[in-house]
């Protein structure tokens, strides 16, 4: 069995000798065994977000001893390692692992066939690559050899069935699993609970937080932020503002991304009041708004009809963040809307004065303001003078027309 090298010629040479079992340099007379195996497998599963588990690596002290020194060990384990990482590249390169492992389990010698930690880094890699019906057959595999799969190695294929929106065989492996005697933990409930709340299934989320709590399992930074982005989503506004006000005793670190959100979701459903109740909650718990938080803001209260009140927002944001071109636009469309097109200049002229740079859109605000009042010669004038100094451009006919001379 030969494996395609990928990489430069001195792992290329020293990955086919490792896999065909031939001798090369180091590993004369090692013959590949379960510590082998096992590095080589679990860091072919290690390609994905850190939030997912790794499966346990055996200690240098447990290694199966070889006729090699302790150095030459540590060379084959560094192989292994660095094999496997260059099997990331390609799913194809998994059948080289796969047939390894294969082979190996054939071996009278039970000493010599890899181990449960072994089959377990196959079966997540597998998963990841999507290859659900073989991970199943590694995992039949496994039991004929007497060997008990790793809960990891069920939670791999957990996840490859939520990702593909097959929540019922999701669910019926998860309520089979205790039975089978494992113990569930809550990284196998995180995976179901995003399934969950990707299909917008925010009723089975709740039962399975019911679930959760009386089980003892204690949600961890990746479950408040699956739960709190469904809360959003499902336009849940006040179970998520309750998660978010509730952080501190979760220990759960939020920050001012997660306000925004919320703030965003609020001012969608026309909680307005609420919005400003959550600006006052991030001053009081030290969180610094951002840029972001003070459009929300602006947005909210120029919806409400306090333009004064926006306005002095965006003079005062100055001394937490500095004042961009997004909350200007915010302002000046607020004035817009409300027919203030004489506020509109003046906000015009206080952002030249602040240095921020405008966009077309400011422009557009700007002259629209004027056609409002019938100031079409001051409109032009505005437009070629922008285009001049600011190489400011837009569609002439369109121009044309919307001051009416199309």
């Amino acid at each position: 069995m030969r494996w395609t090298p990928i990489s430069t010629p001195r792992f290329a040479s020293a990955a086919a000798a490792f896999i065909s079992r031939r001798s090369h340099t180091d590993l004369t007379a090692s013959e590949p065994n379960n510590h082998h195996v096992s590095a080589f497998l679990a860091a072919l599963a290690d390609f994905s977000s850190s939030s997912r588990r790794r499966p346990p690596r055996p200690s240098s002290s447990s290694s199966p001893s070889t006729p090699n020194s302790s150095s030459s060990n540590s060379s084959v384990r560094s192989l292994t390692v660095l094999l496997g990482r260059l099997l990331l590249r390609s799913p194809a390169l998994l059948d080289s692992a796969y047939a390894l492992l294969l082979s190996m389990s054939a071996r009278p010698d039970p000493a010599a066939r890899p181990d449960a930690v072994a089959f377990s880094a196959l079966v997540a890699a597998l998963c990841r690559f999507g290859r659900l019906h073989e991970a199943w057959g590694v995992l039949d595999l496994m039991l004929d050899l007497r060997l008990r799969p790793s809960l990891p190695a069920y939670t791999s294929l957990l996840r490859l069935y939520c990702s593909r929106r097959q929540l019922p065989q999701a669910q019926a492996l998860l309520s089979t699993l205790p039975s089978l005697g494992y113990r569930l933990d809550v990284v196998a409930h995180t995976v179901f609970l995003d399934g969950l709340c990707a299909a917008g299934r925010f009723r089975d989320v709740e039962k399975l937080l019911a679930q959760s709590r009386a089980d003892g399992l204690r949600p961890t930074i990746e479950t408040l932020n699956i739960l709190f982005d469904c809360l959003c989503r499902e336009s849940k506004v006040s179970e998520a503002k309750r998660l978010l006000e509730g952080s501190d005793a979760l220990g759960w670190v939020v920050d001012s991304f997660f306000y925004n959100t919320l703030m965003s979701r609020l001012f969608d459903v026309g909680e307005l009041d609420a919005v400003l109740e959550l600006l006052a909650s991030m001053f009081k718990k030290g969180i610094p708004p951002d840029a972001c938080t003070f459009t929300v803001v602006i947005r909210t209260l120029c919806k409400s009809g306090k333009l004064a009140e926006a306005r002095n927002v965006v003079e005062r944001g100055g001394s937490f963040v500095a004042s961009d071109v997004v909350m200007f636009n915010t302002l000046l469309h607020g004035f817009y809307a409300a027919g203030n097109v004489e506020e509109v200049r003046l906000v015009y002229e206080e952002m030249l004065g602040k240095s921020v740079v405008p966009n077309n859109f400011t422009y557009c605000i700007v002259m629209d303001s004027f056609c409002r009042r019938g100031k079409f010669l001051e409109a032009t004038s505005f437009l070629l003078g922008s285009s001049a100094e600011d190489g400011f451009s837009l569609d002439l006919g369109g121009v044309l027309r919307k001051l009416g001379f199309l």
